[in-house]
């Protein structure tokens, strides 16, 4: 027979059959661990608890006869106390009451009964109420903490994608593995059940359903704007453009996730957790423009000059009319060092003569006019300008150029 867990505050409980007494079972309840988790003699906080416990505790069904759980009896004034768990120690009946805040469920009032020698809780007699007794019994184990069972938040860095080509990608990382029996067991152990589901909220300049497509990283990873994390510590999240003909120019698209759990029993955002993260979707038509500007390809990062370019994948795609960018205008984009940028697009001959081409830049240089090399300066050095040969060049025409 498996723990199984409770949707209301993501505790494991565990029906043991037994024939020993509570000072034993309080022991063997210790003794018992489930997914890293150790064992203690139940506590009950709510209604709620109390009628899983009774209706479900037994691998999911109601539990058979009576069962000890966490509670005895201190003597002074009819005083009940929970004496394992996270609630040791707090008093939750007093003076034939409920302490101020605390649940009971007693079915004679909290006596000390049984011919006044009984000083031990159980649940049970046939309506899931409580009873002191001393007799034998089965007991409850619990197995979790006082809190969020499991913290989440958004990590790494965002994987961009391009059209016709890869997808974006983000990720939410779980503090610790989350079990594949983690889900609402009123319902089927599907995606939509999992008690790990945390709410995305889309936004950026690219449109859902217009732009790109959302995906997941496993069948158990998501619906619609929900991620969910079950039988794994972490989902990714999938932003697949959507291909077409039309050239766009680049968009971005953002996620941020929020705690769905308002009880924070189950999960919670970690503190100090990347909530809110970008991505940039690159459109692939056309690849070079006519004309109309230049298709700017950024590479980060990039520190080998030994590696060309054409064997990488941009991080991010967008257009320049023009190419006159200074640090001001990379440190704008995040880019300060360690990253190179290729631009590639059309120019048109309006008259015919012989054309002498100039770069500029800082570090290395490269130009091609046609997909001829015309200037090759690829070193670390400071600005620095570069002159190509004459070129011979026809009105009228159009010529590639990459820099």
């Amino acid at each position: 027979m498996a723990p199984t867990v409770y949707w209301g505050n993501g505790h494991y409980y565990e029906w043991v059959s037994s024939n020993l007494y509570w000072g034993n079972v309080e022991y063997y309840a210790s003794q018992r661990t489930h997914e890293g988790l150790t064992g203690y003699l139940a506590t009950v906080t709510s209604s709620g608890e109390n009628d899983f416990i009774w209706d479900r505790s037994k691998d999911n069904a109601r539990i058979t006869g009576d069962a000890y759980l966490g509670g005895q009896y201190v003597g002074n004034n009819r005083t009940w106390s929970w004496k394992t768990g996270p609630e040791n120690g707090s008093w939750f009946w007093e003076n034939n009451a409920a302490v101020a805040g605390w649940y009971s469920n007693w079915q004679s009032q909290g006596r000390n009964g049984d011919s006044g020698s009984a000083d031990s809780l159980a649940i049970g007699w046939g309506a899931g109420v409580w009873d002191d007794t001393n007799s034998r019994k089965n007991y409850i184990t619990e197995y979790g903490w006082s809190g969020p069972q499991f913290t989440v938040g958004l990590t790494g860095t965002p994987i961009n994608g391009i059209e016709n080509g890869s997808s974006a990608r983000f990720t939410i990382t779980a503090n610790k593995f989350v079990p594949n029996d983690y889900y609402d067991v009123r319902y089927s152990n599907d995606n939509n059940n999992a008690l790990i589901n945390i709410p995305l909220t889309f936004g950026g300049t690219a449109t859902l359903g217009v732009d790109y497509t959302v995906s997941y990283s496993n069948s158990m990873g998501g619906n619609g704007s929900t991620a969910y994390i079950k039988n794994g510590s972490s989902v990714d999240i999938i932003i697949t453009p959507i291909n077409d003909s039309i050239w766009e120019s680049t968009k971005d698209v953002t996620v941020t996730i929020s705690d769905n759990d308002t009880s924070n029993d189950t999960y919670a955002i970690a503190a100090g957790a990347t909530t809110f993260q970008r991505a940039i979707l690159s459109d692939d038509e056309p690849v070079l423009t006519m004309g109309n500007s230049m298709r700017k390809s950024i590479y980060f990062p990039y520190n080998d000059s030994n590696v060309s370019l054409d064997s990488l994948t941009a991080a991010y795609t967008t257009f320049d009319a023009t190419i006159n960018e200074s640090s001001t205008e990379f440190h704008a984009e995040g880019l300060v060092d360690n990253f190179a940028v290729r631009w590639q697009g059309y120019l048109k001959i309006q008259t015919t003569g012989q054309y002498v081409f100039t770069a500029r830049g800082d570090d290395g240089i490269r130009l091609k006019v046609n997909n001829n090399q015309v200037i090759n300066e690829w070193k670390v050095q400071g600005a620095t300008s570069y002159n190509s040969a004459p070129i011979q060049l026809t009105a009228g025409s159009w010529i590639g150029a990459e820099l």
